[in-house]
């Protein structure tokens, strides 16, 4: 009987140490794969701000309201100088 209890002790303690390092690879693994993704999506990410071409449209871009503000007021300038001279 002291054997039988020596023997499922051993296996169990071979199981667990079978399951922890199998829990730990798969731990690992799933980390190695974030971290390439990671560094996939940043790749990409830099590559496009790198690469996408200015636009020419005026719509796009941050200063597209100080753009038609300063139009607008030297189109009134014009019209008041030309209303002025007449």
């Amino acid at each position: 009987m002291n054997i039988f209890k020596l023997l499922v002790a051993l296996v169990v303690i071979f199981l667990a140490a079978f399951g922890a390092f199998a829990l730990f690879g798969l731990l690992f693994a799933t980390l190695k794969y974030v971290l390439v993704l990671g560094l996939v999506v940043l790749a990409a990410g830099l590559g496009y701000r790198a690469l996408r071409k200015k636009s020419d449209d005026p719509l796009v871009g941050a200063g597209w309201p100080e753009r038609e503000l300063e139009k607008a007021q030297r189109l009134l300038e014009g019209i008041r100088r030309g209303q002025l001279t007449k």
